[in-house]
């Protein structure tokens, strides 16, 4: 493969302190067997209020996902993993106008002090919409009137994407993925662009299975191991084989 515009194993790009896939130093992770999937009762109503609210269409993943992206180090690293949840929850009720933060206070200082609220808001169209989207997944597939760019076995580089200098706010383009050589696995049906999405434009791209080498991303990686990633259309480019 040629090798311009492209970096070093091992040089990462970071798009902010979540983007935290191929880092070094973050020590194991603990997959503890048989752990409880909420430890602390508020969690699961948190993923259920995430699903409800997003099946009630007022908001989608991508805003959630760049919402919680927003975050400073310090918090990324302290909150825990439901936490960063129910911040971005908050963020994206409040932005869309269902929520103020100073209602999110005075129910959360309610709750804290063990008043839970009298109201019953139960919406059984909602809930069989919530248990659709956990049992199927959304609507994600789209239409394209033009074929892809791409077929199984080109060659192609990854983009870099700087989401501050390009005036993005959010990419699915993990920064050790980027300027890195891969084959084509696979052309997966065209689906909505998420860095499109979190803007309000509903652009839809060409989404393929590329296939790396691990040694193109980490020098010190064991001969024979790939890794993959399904990526837009608009994050890669031609690179023509060596002949």
């Amino acid at each position: 493969m040629t090798r311009h515009d492209r970096r070093a194993p091992g040089a990462t790009v970071r798009n902010g302190p979540h983007d935290l896939g191929g880092a070094r130093g973050l020590g194991p992770v603990d997959a503890t067997p048989d752990a409880a999937a909420y430890p602390e009762g508020w969690e699961g109503r948190c993923l259920g209020l995430t699903i409800g609210t997003m099946a009630a269409a007022l908001y989608g993943v991508d805003e959630w996902r760049m919402r919680m992206e927003g975050l400073p180090a310090a918090a990324q690293f302290s909150m825990g993993y439901y936490r960063r949840w129910a911040y971005s929850l908050e963020a994206c009720l409040e932005a869309h106008g269902v929520l103020t933060a100073a209602e999110i206070q005075r129910r959360a200082t309610a709750i804290t002090e063990g008043h839970e609220p009298d109201e019953d808001r139960r919406d059984p169209e909602l809930l069989q919409r919530v248990e659709g989207l956990l049992r199927d997944g959304g609507p994600l597939l789209r239409e394209l009137p033009d074929p892809p760019r791409f077929a199984v076995g080109d060659v192609v580089r990854t983009r870099r994407i700087a989401v501050d200098a390009l005036g993005r706010s959010h990419t699915r383009l993990p920064g050790y993925a980027q300027e890195r050589d891969g084959v084509v696995d696979r052309v997966h049906p065209p689906m909505a662009l998420p860095d499109a999405a979190v803007v309000g434009t509903d652009r839809v791209e060409h989404l393929y299975a590329v296939r790396f080498d691990a040694g193109e991303i980490w020098a010190d990686a064991e001969p024979g191991l790939t890794v993959s990633a399904d990526l837009f259309e608009s994050y890669l480019q031609p690179v023509e084989e060596r002949p």
